[in-house]
């Protein structure tokens, strides 16, 4: 703080060091598990590599429980039957389960799109 009071520093916080911060309180509050966790980081680590997406995570309007909503919103659209046999593999004796997980690149897609635009 003195440094950037003397004019040492040109500002307190970076657009990394502040869309970084955003997404860790946010997902401090969400408590993300699994591969949501996965898609937390993945948007951290494009924070690092790309100023324009660490701009676009601290656009008003923007949030991580947004972009994990997309991935929801997503992942039920396009759920698709899982075979008999993995059925059978896993244990499960529904006659009937479906599966809508996007893949990494979908899902790298669907968060650049939800902080940048299309």
């Amino acid at each position: 703080m003195e440094m950037y009071m003397q004019g040492d520093l040109p500002m307190l916080c970076d657009p990394l060091t502040a869309a970084v911060g955003k997404i860790e309180v946010e997902a401090g509050e969400l408590k993300p598990k699994e591969i949501m966790e996965d898609w937390v980081e993945y948007l951290k680590g494009q924070c690092m590599e790309n100023e324009e997406i660490a701009l676009a995570v601290r656009r008003k309007g923007r949030s991580l429980k947004g972009c994990i909503g997309e991935l929801l919103k997503w992942s039920f659209k396009n759920q698709i039957g899982i075979d008999k046999e993995i059925l059978k593999a896993a244990g499960v004796t529904a006659s009937r389960v479906t599966l809508g997980i996007p893949g990494m690149g979908r899902a790298k897609k669907i968060i650049r799109d939800y902080y940048v635009g299309k």
